[in-house]
């Protein structure tokens, strides 16, 4: 499996959140866990008889593993994302201006997810993961 995705801004999005994040939307899902802990995943629960699902599914779903709060180098600046401090707090200053605090802006863990009338888990299906910018 490839994974590639970029932000808003052209920025790669490191390979490890997008397989976290497209293993926690899958078990979601299917109602299994298919994070991927280290090199192998974990065992799926037992099979339940699924079909397509009769009316579509919008919710916001708090994840364990999530892009923010990101902690890393932006690439293409090679600076940290959270480059503004005041104390022990951390933020990021935008492009337009302004600084997003990390507790404030950056702690909310929800994502949300979007599954249509129809989707069936037993056949193959295309999965649009979107990174929003500011």
């Amino acid at each position: 499996m490839t994974l590639s995705a970029h932000g808003g801004g052209g920025a790669p999005i490191p390979a490890r959140i997008v397989t976290a994040i497209v293993g926690t939307i899958l078990g979601t899902i299917l109602g299994t866990s298919l994070l991927l802990q280290g090199p192998a995943m974990s065992a799926p629960a037992p099979k339940r008889d699924l079909g397509p699902l009769p009316a579509s599914k919008t919710a916001l779903v708090a994840f364990e593993t999530t892009p923010f709060p990101y902690r890393g180098i932006v690439p293409e600046k090679n600076k940290p994302f959270l480059d503004v401090a005041d104390g022990a707090r951390l933020g990021h200053n935008s492009a337009r201006g302004g600084t997003y605090w990390e507790d404030q802006t950056y702690s909310d863990q929800r994502v949300l997810l979007h599954i249509p009338k129809g989707f069936d888990p037993r056949r193959p299906a295309l999965m649009i993961v979107f990174f929003h910018g500011n």
